[in-house]
């Protein structure tokens, strides 16, 4: 437990010894009261607490003292430590006058002998209860900055708790909210369990929204809890299993988000004013968290419907292309009166057409799925490999007069799915297609990459790619100078080869042509145990 601290100074004993008891009676359950005869001695205390990270809360000083008066022993205190509470014991023979003490600013009370018991206890607690608020002022303003933007709601919600039991001492606490635009609560985190336990739990929980939070936006206070017949009628255990409860309401104008609850202080005493206050001051920190996830949420699926509906307008206009194409030459076909090699040549230009849907359909596949690509990984002979990379970029070439060359530096073995890695070559090399001119050049070369990996190196003659484009070429629906395509080809490029294991760049100026890298992992760098599994 977290104990206070009360200091008793006074040079007459039997008065020293009757307030300090009058004080552990009183607050035994929260605080320790020290005693010390003079100030040399409170300074020894003092410094001792100090040394074990204890903090004083309270000084009660007699004014006349051998070698120091009171009043000047707590200014020197109040340089070294202005947060703690002091007050000063007088007699009506002392001169100074509690006016001229006060308008120190150094003493917040002032307790004339002898004092009466209830007079001693009234102070001292207020005292008290001052110096924690002001203490948790202090812990709130930093409790303000740790909640910062916080998206995962179980995450928001345990930080919420967490703060909640340091500033008030509460033995359970829990947050039942909703989604702000129902009454039904969709998650339910307390310090003793994670979630709603049932579906009974739930329906009782929705039922005391309904009944009483629906109807209150002010804290709600239970004393005797477990003996609220009203609270049982709900048969939640946890929240009338308790002496002191207190409920707080989550609302932002008319949306209810939920319910905060606390029940009994650690050291036994009822929930302060303060203790309410500072819960309050984290809830207000807790709605703008949830109205913050609510908001991100809603941002996320409103950017998802408008990327799907991108994404379709810019299918349906790249497959209209093919379809005319194809529908065109289906009614040539039907004519019949077509030579027999023109019917051969428009039956080609049909099936490449369906060829080419085909491969945009694909793309649309792999974007849509969010998880690693299933690779059937084989040990790949590079020679061979690219001799049927090179025959695949020769019929997409055809026609274009572009000299295809390669230059093999390093020929070691590599894992790979030799079909989906051929389409790396094929998204590249049909990106550069584009860019090509007449007798322009595409380059495929190899090379060894810091020992663990093969290096493709995929160069074109072409135009180049502007910096603004490069900077996002691997994103999702980026496109620059194709007249067809998704825009997804270098984004699954890229999928393809990171789940193989390796990584993958561009270099590219406009005028002066692109180059992409990416690497593959050596047979010898990947674990057998994994070739087929990944």
């Amino acid at each position: 437990m977290n104990w206070g601290y009360i200091l008793c100074i006074d040079d007459d004993l039997m008065e020293l010894n009757t307030l300090a008891n009058q004080l552990q009676e009183e607050f035994s359950r929260s605080h320790i009261v020290y005693k010390a005869e003079s100030a040399e001695e409170a300074t020894l205390i003092m410094d001792m607490l100090q040394a074990a990270q204890k903090q004083i809360e309270l000084i009660l000083c007699d004014q006349t003292m051998p070698g120091i008066p009171g009043s000047t022993f707590l200014d020197t205190v109040h340089q070294v430590n202005p947060e703690i509470m002091k007050v000063l014991l007088t007699t009506p023979q002392d001169t100074v006058s509690s006016e001229y003490l006060f308008s120190r600013a150094t003493v917040h009370n002032v307790l004339e002998k002898p004092w009466s018991r209830e007079h001693l206890i009234l102070t001292v607690e207020s005292l008290l209860k001052l110096y924690s608020f002001s203490q948790h002022i202090e812990e709130l303003q930093e409790i303000s900055l740790q909640f910062g933007p916080i998206f995962d709601l179980p995450q928001l919600l345990r930080k919420a708790i967490y703060y909640i039991e340091k500033m008030t001492s509460a033995w359970k606490v829990a947050i039942a909210i909703t989604d702000g635009k129902s009454i039904t609560p969709t998650l339910y985190v307390s310090n003793a369990s994670e979630r709603m336990e049932n579906q009974p739990q739930k329906d009782h929980i929705e039922q005391l929204f309904r009944e009483i939070f629906l109807k209150r936006k002010e804290p709600i206070v239970f004393t005797n809890a477990y003996e609220n017949k009203y609270l049982k009628q709900f048969d939640v255990p946890d929240w009338y299993k308790a002496n002191h409860v207190v409920c707080i309401p989550l609302w932002r104008d008319a949306c209810f988000f939920g319910v905060i609850y606390m029940a009994d202080k650690i050291s036994g005493l009822p929930f302060f004013r303060e203790d309410i206050m500072s819960a309050k001051i984290i809830a207000y920190q807790l709605i703008s968290g949830l109205e913050n996830i609510r908001l991100t949420e809603e941002k996320l699926r409103m950017d998802r419907l408008s990327t799907v509906g991108n994404m379709a307008s810019e299918i349906i206009h790249d497959l209209k292309g093919p379809m005319t194409t194809i529908l065109g030459f289906a009614e040539l076909l039907e004519l019949e009166k077509s030579p027999y090699q023109e019917q051969k040549q428009y039956a080609q230009i049909i099936a490449t057409e369906v060829e080419r849907m085909g491969e945009m359909v694909e793309e649309i596949l792999e974007f849509s799925r969010d998880d690693k690509i299933k690779l059937n990984l084989q040990p790949c002979e590079i020679d061979p490999f690219i001799s049927e990379v090179v025959e695949m970029l020769k019929r997409m070439f055809n026609g274009q007069k572009i000299h295809l060359l390669t230059k093999l530096h390093c020929k070691k073995p590599i894992y790979a799915d030799k079909e989906k890695l051929k389409r790396v070559f094929f998204n590249i090399a049909s990106n550069a297609k584009e860019a090509l001119q007449e007798e322009g050049k595409f380059s495929i070369n190899t090379y060894s990459h810091n020992q663990t990996h093969i290096e493709f190196r995929l160069a074109d003659s072409g135009v180049g790619i502007p910096a603004h484009v490069k900077e996002n070429i691997f994103e999702p629906f980026v496109t620059y100078g194709k007249k067809r395509g998704t825009g997804l080809g270098m984004s699954i490029a890229r999928k393809i080869v990171t789940d193989h294991g390796g990584n993958i760049w561009v270099e590219s100026e406009e005028g002066t042509g692109t180059i992409f890298y990416f690497t593959i992992p050596f047979v010898q760098n990947m674990n057998p145990s994994n070739e087929r599994s990944r």
